[in-house]
C-alpha cells in the first residue's frame, strides 16, 4: 500500500517539475513524472537530519493517498472540488 501512495507522490511531484513537456520529448510521460519525483525526494532524503523528515512526510501522505483511494475517496474529492468551485 504504501508504495503505490508513494508512486502517486512521486509522480504528482514529478508532474509540477517536469511541467508542460511537448509530446514526443524525453520528459514527456507518467515514467518521467515518476523519475523526477523520485529523484526530487530521494536526494533529500540523503541529507542527515532534514531527509528522514521529508522522506516520513511522503510517506505518511502516500499511505493517505492509499487509504483514500482505497475507500472511494475520488468520488469524495470530486464534490469538494465542485463545492469550492460555487463557493
Amino acid at each position: 500500500m504504501k508504495a503505490w501512495g508513494l508512486s502517486a507522490v512521486f509522480v504528482a511531484v514529478g508532474r509540477r517539475l517536469v511541467g508542460r513537456v511537448a509530446r514526443g520529448g524525453i520528459l514527456y510521460g507518467d515514467p518521467a513524472a515518476l523519475s523526477a519525483g523520485l529523484l526530487a525526494l530521494g536526494l533529500p532524503s540523503l541529507v542527515p537530519v532534514v531527509g528522514p523528515v521529508v522522506w516520513g512526510v511522503a510517506s505518511l501522505v502516500g499511505i493517505g493517498l492509499s487509504l483514500l483511494g482505497a475507500a472511494g475517496g475520488e468520488r469524495r474529492v470530486s464534490a469538494e472540488a465542485g463545492f469550492r468551485a460555487t463557493a
